[in-house]
């Protein structure tokens, strides 16, 4: 009798079998890594604008404090958080963290304990003759930094005038 080709090869379907499902789970590792990783970029990422919307709300916040004020002339020395650029601890780096101690920046209203978020407020002068109006001769500017400190820093700076 002759014996067939196929009887000779018993087993190899199995040893196929297996070298497809070693395929399939190295794909399905694969895929699985590579989604914890999207997972991770996507958390960073609202992290990231949590932080900046934060640092926005907190500057967002000094400037509405600022306004507040009506006419009053805010200059320093009328307000223990208004400050000079060279009043900070290191005016060139504003992230620096000795910038943001309780001497020299405020906590924010809406700070909570999960976030630092506090804001800044530096008066850097006059601009005189700045303004056409009459009742109006002065134009005092402050730079508004707004912080938030939560898994990372977000700083957000800001430019105000206000006329008196």
């Amino acid at each position: 009798m002759k014996q067939s080709i196929l009887i000779k090869e018993n087993g190899s379907v199995l040893i196929v079998a297996l070298v497809l499902l070693v395929l399939l789970t190295l794909m399905g590792i694969s895929a699985t890594m590579n989604t914890d990783i999207e997972l991770r970029i996507a958390g960073n990422e609202l992290t990231s604008r949590m932080n900046f919307y934060r640092a926005e709300a907190a500057a967002m916040e000094n400037i509405q404090r600022l306004d507040n004020e009506g006419d009053q002339i805010i200059e320093l020395g009328n307000y223990d958080w208004l400050h000079l650029e060279g009043d900070l601890p290191n005016p060139d780096d504003i992230i620096d963290p000795a910038n943001w101690t309780g001497d020299y920046s405020q906590p924010s209203a809406t700070a909570d304990s999960a976030n630092d978020q506090r804001y800044l407020t530096v008066f850097e002068g006059v601009i005189a003759g700045d303004s056409l109006d009459m009742t109006r001769s002065r134009i005092y500017t402050y730079r508004i930094v707004g912080s938030n400190r939560n898994n990372g820093i977000s700083v957000v700076e800001m430019g105000f005038k206000k006329p008196f």
